[in-house]
């Protein structure tokens, strides 16, 4: 036997920190919602793409054609009554673009005009020799970008983590009994609500799916690990010192038992979601580190709460159980009498 945690004496404050956290996140997402600066917002971008001799040539000044196009841009956009939010220059294969990028609200009436400004822009410099284009090729085009960084890929993530929650918690009402289930479902909606009240209050950066995804991510894996500690239950239970036990006290001693198995398995998926996240590409980094949030929640409330939940629900279940028996004894000495 071991020591015990006692942490059903302490369910009020496991409890009351959860409540804190949780309106905590409810009135920030009230107010500010979530962070999705990670998300790819709808833009329109403006690409001149140009070839190799606007790339190296120089005007009779010394400077570069590219400059000279782009300052040639930024007169047509001001003109149109246009202000670019960023801009970039990159070279591609026998050539380069200037990309000019714009808010997803601008109109394509005033993009077009800015398109005919600079195409009469470049004509007058080429007729007055400031630009001459006799040997280069050069091509305006104007895009609307409405995708969202990893959205289909999240959204069916998160729809496939709720379909294994529910297997799950299937699995474990068959398996162990309605207290179980009874438990298992508790945790699971309060590491969902947990998770997504952390990304609230601490204004991660995330895609527009994301939220679901963590909250799927956290109901999953706390039924995982509260699977982790009924199997741990079942074979605990089977010692006959734990029959001397109460509810609590039983529910208790296996916890600590299984404490060790549960940071082993939320540690090991921390190490490979912050190394995996650590070396990947930007992206997939913004989707993966956040996902720490619902590990640290599901650890949490795996080796603290969930304990405490269920030693009550323990209890409960075995006095029906044991009215159930009276009443079967009482009803079989009925049945003798009468007999």
């Amino acid at each position: 036997m071991t020591k015990r945690f006692h942490t059903v004496k302490l369910l009020p404050a496991w409890l009351s920190v959860s409540a804190v956290v949780i309106v905590a996140g409810i009135i920030l997402f009230a107010l500010l919602g979530f962070n999705f600066s990670a998300d790819r917002p709808v833009s329109k971008t403006f690409e001149v793409i140009y070839d190799t001799p606007v790339l190296i040539e120089e005007d009779e000044n010394g400077t570069l054609k590219t400059e000279l196009l782009k300052s040639y841009c930024e007169e047509s956009f001001k003109k149109a009554g246009l202000s670019a939010e960023s801009s970039q220059t990159y070279e591609i294969t026998n050539g380069g673009v200037l990309e000019f990028t714009f808010a997803g609200s601008t109109s394509d009436e005033a993009l077009t005009a800015a398109k005919t400004a600079l195409a009469d822009r470049m004509t007058a410099a080429t007729e007055n020799g400031l630009l001459p284009f006799e040997d280069s090729e050069i091509f305006v085009s104007v895009h609307t970008l409405e995708l969202q960084t990893f959205g289909d890929a999240q959204w069916r993530g998160a729809v496939a983590l709720a379909v294994g929650a529910i297997v799950a918690l299937v699995y474990i009402g068959v398996r162990f009994g309605i207290g179980g289930a009874l438990t298992g479902l508790a945790v699971c909606a309060h590491d969902a609500l947990f998770t997504l009240a952390l990304l609230a209050i601490c204004r991660i950066p995330l895609t527009f799916y994301a939220p679901l995804l963590y909250a799927a991510l956290a109901a999953a894996l706390s039924l995982v690990l509260w699977g982790v500690q009924l199997f741990k239950m079942r074979e605990n239970f089977k010692d006959p010192a734990y029959r001397e036990l109460s509810a609590a006290e039983a529910v208790e001693e296996s916890g600590a038992s299984a404490w060790k198995i549960i940071i082993g398995i939320s540690a090991s998926l921390a190490v490979v979601l912050a190394l995996t996240g650590g070396l990947a590409a930007a992206g997939v980094r913004s989707v993966l580190l956040p996902a720490l949030i619902a590990v640290a929640a599901c650890t949490y409330s795996s080796l603290l709460l969930a304990p405490a939940i269920h030693a009550h629900v323990k209890k409960a279940f075995d006095r029906a159980a044991v009215k159930r028996k009276r009443y079967d004894r009482a009803k079989g000495k009925k049945e003798k009498v009468s007999e």
